[in-house]
């Protein structure tokens, strides 16, 4: 969008594809993907600093659309429906929708320690999830809410990608900074919720060949292999996609807090979980736990 907008010559590049993708598509894919890379690779310190500054510009994004939006439609109506629905069939769209949110957290809720390793005290992982989670994550679906539907009145349909909505602002000097503020913050997000747990990860099952780092360009390497814009494309695919993310890693977060609250009783051998030798608690036989899988 922010290309087209620039460069107008560009068209003819997003009318052809390979793999699902425009050419144009490719550009922007790999010119942002080389970016997440460097910052990634330069370590958890900089992905943090990094996240200060993404983390609010997203919310300025977002509120400064829903202000347009509002002043455009002359107010914001939150009752009207595009597609209305019986009340048997509300609860359950509902429902679907809180659990794929669910399925959304799941990775990060099995590789929280991947960030609250690096926290000074127990009070700041509590006020940081409090403030992040509950509070800020309800606020922003408020406001996301607030913007799509004032989709529905200024546009007539109702659109939910933000970066679609910045490409309808007439003024071309808000639409230019606008994505360039929405591009910083995507990548602040993907970094955090898609590169450093697998990072991690892949240093976990081979500490001595892979470090955080190497995890990191692995992962991004396998992020373009899997072609994630022809599940995205499709909301019957993503759908199914996070709710079978949802169904595979819901159970293995039970069984760790199973093992930690009732096996466990909260107690922690720290030195053995970096231990490989069958003298260590989490050694089980050769190093799988045959009751957990």
């Amino acid at each position: 969008m922010l290309l087209l907008k620039l460069a107008p010559g560009l068209g003819p590049l997003s009318e052809t594809s390979f793999l699902g993708l425009s050419y144009l598509g490719w550009i922007s894919f790999v010119s942002l993907w080389f970016v997440q890379l460097s910052i990634l690779t330069r370590g958890i310190e900089t992905v943090r600093r990094y996240q200060d500054w993404a983390g609010p510009i997203i919310w300025v994004v977002m509120l400064l659309l829903a202000v347009w939006l509002f002043v455009q439609a002359g107010g914001i109506s939150l009752t009207q429906s595009i597609k209305p629905l019986s009340t048997g069939k509300t609860i359950r769209t509902m429902g679907a929708g809180a659990v794929l949110t669910i399925a959304t957290y799941a990775t990060l809720m099995l590789n929280f320690c991947d960030f609250s390793r690096f926290t000074p005290s127990r009070r700041s992982i509590t006020v940081g999830n409090l403030l992040g989670l509950p509070i800020n994550g309800t606020a922003f679906a408020v406001v996301a809410a607030v913007v799509t539907a004032g989709t529905i009145q200024v546009f007539g349909k109702a659109i939910t990608d933000p970066a679609e909505i910045i490409a309808q602002v007439p003024n071309p000097v808000v639409l230019v900074v606008g994505a360039l503020l929405f591009a910083t913050a995507t990548i602040g997000v993907n970094i955090v919720a898609n590169f450093v747990s697998p990072a991690y990860d892949l240093a976990n099952v081979w500490p001595k060949h892979i470090n955080f780092q190497r995890g990191g360009m692995i992962s991004a390497v396998v992020a373009v292999l899997v072609l994630p814009w022809n599940l995205y494309s499709n909301p019957i695919a993503i759908n199914y996609f996070l709710g079978g993310l949802g169904a595979v890693l819901g159970p293995l977060f039970g069984i760790m807090m199973v093992d930690y609250y009732f096996v466990r009783r909260g107690r922690v051998v720290i030195e053995d979980l970096y231990r490989a030798n069958p003298s260590g608690s989490y050694y089980y036989r050769r190093g799988v736990n045959p009751r957990a899988l």
